[in-house]
């Protein structure tokens, strides 16, 4: 009786220790299923960071060309101004010019006027 009570005991120990195993087993599993997880989670952070950093670094260059254009702009918009004044200088001399000419006409009109 004593034996066939130590062959149960043994063979729930067996037992348990079984079931022990497995749940060590799959404890493995999700334990290397965690890691790997965690790993690509690691890749996908880093790569989500390094674009964020091209981005950034993309943003920066199209804020460097912005700024530049501005600065063109602005130039280009000093010359259109000084050139309207430019413009509006020799419209007024090309007027003086004409002035001058029909006084040279009225003046050559009246020295053959007087020259009769």
């Amino acid at each position: 009786v004593k034996n066939a009570k130590v062959v149960l005991e043994k063979d729930e120990l067996v037992s348990k220790c079984a079931e022990l195993q497995e749940d060590v087993n799959s404890k493995a599993e999700e334990i290397a299923d965690l890691k790997r997880k965690l790993a690509d989670s690691k890749r996908s952070n880093k790569s989500a960071v390094e674009r964020a950093h091209q981005a950034e670094a993309k943003v920066e260059e199209e804020r460097a060309v912005i700024i530049q254009v501005k600065e063109a702009l602005a130039s280009m918009e000093g010359q259109n101004t000084a050139l309207t004044k430019e413009i509006e200088f020799l419209k007024e001399q090309l007027d003086r010019a004409a002035e001058y000419r029909d006084q040279i006409v009225r003046l050559e009109s009246d020295v053959l006027t007087a020259r009769q």
